[in-house]
């Protein structure tokens, strides 16, 4: 397993839903105050990471914690604990918000060999143009570059970005690294230019709007070298701390709040399509601001559930017809992931159709790339039009760690739309086929798309 922050918040994040218990390494206890020396050098740079995603730190992801690092954790819990001595207790929401930051993100960290260097990409935000004969990646507003820089036009490329300027640059000048940031025309422009040895290696940054914020934490990925190797050992400490929070807090919840949570969507005004294993066992189902939700009819089969709304929906889905499932087709997953622990936010993640049908070569499901998460489960997964091809039913199960001995990445499963409709025609339910011309997700979800989904609370 890499150094990637995507692979290690996601390892937290299985032990907190597994119920992992600390083993000999774990050294940090929930309540004591925090002590860096208790924590390994990567559990440290993790906690840069979180920082710097929180838009508390802005340094180097090198795990080591000095003053900077501390200043950031200290003034992250002075914001939220109005304590500016941190415990570690202080350290479960923010990795908590970083593993949700992580998958809204899709952050992806890589290793260029052409040019030597690591760096962390937002692939939900930037696509690569392989058009270029860089390492070139594009999106509405951040545009990142990794290149080999001719000598003769390092000094030139930065003195010209500097004099751009609308307000004072940012300035490095030291043997082997050149660093030039610049506000300008409502953007930020950042060219980072290192010598390693042989030939000058630059990154260059372009960003507006939102791609601001990002533009920081892909320069502070940025580094010499691939992807070192850290067995899962060395965030012990963080993961039991991670673990020890949410058993803490769960055993305070008062009664009244849900016991599990999920996702379902609309695919008439009154009826709610979700997950079985959702809606299994629970004595009160509704919706996240208090409508009650009735099992209407449900296949334990293939994990269907159909729900009646008291009341009517805003709007619905349309299926697709059974030629959406193509290999290597785009698709976006909407739900809640991990409800009231990192957000009560809808997520959107996307990916690909990875496998036209399921585990172990299932008919009635499919593979696909984009995250899921517990409380994704129920969720739509839809194409470029906004029609529900699928129903996200499973990501990463224990048992294949078991029998395989290792994490799977990307595993995940969604219930194909002609499975579904068999489901709805078998019980009279009504659905649609007309693709609807304002759900067509067009670089953002439409309003109409977000209003169809609810999370589904289970008490």
């Amino acid at each position: 397993m890499g150094t990637s922050v995507r692979a290690l918040f996601q390892i937290i994040a299985l032990a907190v839903l597994l119920g992992w218990s600390p083993g000999a390494t774990a050294q940090a206890r929930l309540h004591d105050p925090f002590e860096p020396s208790s924590f390994t050098s990567s559990e440290l740079e993790l906690l840069q990471r979180a920082l710097t995603f929180s838009g508390f730190y802005a340094g180097l992801w090198d795990g080591d914690w000095g003053p900077l690092s501390n200043d950031a954790l200290q003034t992250y819990s002075l914001e939220y604990y109005g304590e500016s001595q941190p415990t570690n207790y202080t350290l479960a929401p923010l990795l908590l918000e970083g593993i949700g930051l992580v998958e809204s993100l899709g952050w992806s960290e890589e290793y260029f060999p052409d040019v030597g260097y690591t760096v962390g990409l937002p692939l939900n935000y930037v696509r690569r143009d392989w058009t270029s004969g860089t390492a070139l990646f594009v999106g509405e507003d951040l545009l990142v570059e990794l290149f080999v820089h001719a000598a003769a036009d390092l000094a030139a490329a930065h003195a010209a970005l500097a004099n751009d300027a609308t307000r004072q640059p940012y300035l490095v000048r030291r043997q082997f690294r050149l660093v030039t940031a610049v506000e300008r025309d409502g953007g930020l422009t950042y060219l980072r230019s290192d010598w390693d040895g042989q030939r000058w290696v630059s990154l260059w940054i372009d960003a507006v709007g939102e791609g601001r914020q990002m533009a920081s934490y892909v320069s502070s990925s940025y580094r010499a070298g691939p992807l070192e190797q850290i067995p899962d050992s060395e965030i012990a400490n963080l993961t039991a701390i991670l673990v020890a929070a949410v058993a803490d807090a769960a055993a305070e919840q008062p009664p009244s709040l849900p016991t599990s949570t999920g996702t379902g969507f609309f695919v008439n005004a009154s009826t709610v399509i979700t997950n079985y294993h959702v809606v299994e066992g629970c004595a009160v189902l509704s919706t996240a601001d208090g409508n009650v939700l009735t099992v209407i009819a449900y296949d334990d089969e293939h994990d269907l559930a159909a729900l009646r709304f008291e009341g009517r929906s805003g709007g619905h889905l349309s299926l697709a017809e059974d030629d959406a499932i193509r290999l290597g087709a785009e698709v976006a997953a909407l739900g809640f992931p991990l409800y009231g622990m990192v957000s009560t936010e809808m997520s959107y993640t996307t990916g690909v159709i990875s496998g036209v049908n399921g585990l172990a070569g299932d008919p009635a499901t499919f593979g696909l790339t984009a995250p899921l998460q517990p409380g994704n489960s129920g969720g739509p997964v839809l194409d470029d039009h906004g029609r529900v091809v699928g129903v996200a039913v499973a990501t990463y199960s224990p048992r294949l760690a078991e029998v395989g001995g290792f994490i799977p990445q990307n595993l995940n499963w969604a219930i194909k739309s002609s499975t579904m409709r068999s489901f709805l025609e078998e019980h009279g339910l009504d659905f649609t086929l007309k693709p609807q011309a304002s759900h067509v997700m067009d670089r953002s979800v439409p309003d109409g798309v977000v209003s169809a989904v609810a999370a589904i609370m289970c008490r």
